[in-house]
This record gives C-alpha cells, sequence and structure tokens, in this order.
C-alpha cells in the first residue's frame, strides 16, 4: 500500500514541473490531497495502543506519516498554483472529483474496505451527486461574471 502512496506522490513531485493549468492543477491537487487521505487512514489503521510513544513506532509507520504529510503540502501547492492561474470553480471541481474516486477507489480495491451492509444504493447516489455537481460546476466556471450596474 504504501508503495501506491509514493507513487501518487511521486506523480505530484514530479507535475510541479508542468504548467498550471485548470486540469493539470486540479487534478495534481486532487491525487495529492487523495495520498494525503489514504495515508492518514493506513497510519491510523496502524498504530499501537500507546502509539504517543514516537520511538516505538515501526518504520511503516513513519513512512505513511511522510507521505500524508507529503501529500497534504503538494495538494495545497497544486491547489495555490491553479488558483492563481486560473477561474476558481472548475479547479475545484477537479479536485474534488479526483479527491472523491481516487481515495475510495484505493480504498475498495487495495485496503479492501466496502459500503455497510443496505448502504450500496445511497453510497452510489451520493457519489453520482457529488460527480455531477462537480460536472455542473465545471461548466459554470468559464462564464464571465456581468459587471455590476454602477
Amino acid at each position: 500500500m504504501l508503495g501506491w502512496l509514493a507513487a501518487g506522490l511521486l506523480v505530484a513531485v514530479v507535475g510541479v514541473l508542468l504548467p498550471p493549468s485548470t486540469w493539470v492543477a486540479g487534478t495534481l491537487a486532487g491525487i495529492a490531497f487523495s495520498v494525503g487521505a489514504v495515508g492518514a487512514r493506513v497510519l491510523v489503521s496502524e498504530l499501537p495502543t500507546r502509539w504517543w510513544q514516537v520511538w516505538e513506532l515501526p518504520a511503516s509507520s513513519w513512512l505513511a506519516g511522510g507521505l500524508t504529510a507529503g501529500g497534504l503540502l503538494l495538494g495545497q501547492l497544486h491547489l495555490t498554483r491553479g488558483l492563481t492561474g486560473a477561474p476558481a470553480v472548475p479547479v475545484l471541481a477537479i479536485m474534488y472529483v479526483v479527491s472523491t474516486i481516487a481515495p475510495a477507489a484505493v480504498g475498495h480495491w487495495l485496503l479492501a474496505e466496502g459500503v455497510r451492509p443496505g448502504w450500496g444504493i445511497p453510497a452510489v447516489a451520493g457519489c453520482a451527486l457529488a460527480l455531477v455537481a462537480a460536472v455542473r460546476l465545471l461548466g459554470t466556471g468559464r462564464e464571465q461574471a456581468a459587471p455590476a450596474p454602477g
């Protein structure tokens, strides 16, 4: 699992070299925030009972913590770069879609997580609603605001 997180973080690191267009910045921010989210999930799942004794934590916990922090920092970097050079709505919409779908897919396929019994339809409906809303935001982000009457 940590190898997948490191690969995602590497994509975000290499992405710093790309120009911060709407799609690039939103996607890279979503990937990096996904690394942070999944890394936190992995970190919490392997913490011992006496987690405050950090000198006794295994190396995998330190690595998961470093990947989590790196994902959050790079996510914020890509988001900030995207917002400085593009309209906010499309950058945020792309970031939300990626940072919703990627951790869910990783949880389902790599961490063997599932939906609670009886919650399958509401989970799919909620995900579909989030995707439809994000796609609608993508369409509205390109419209220019009318000047205020003066």
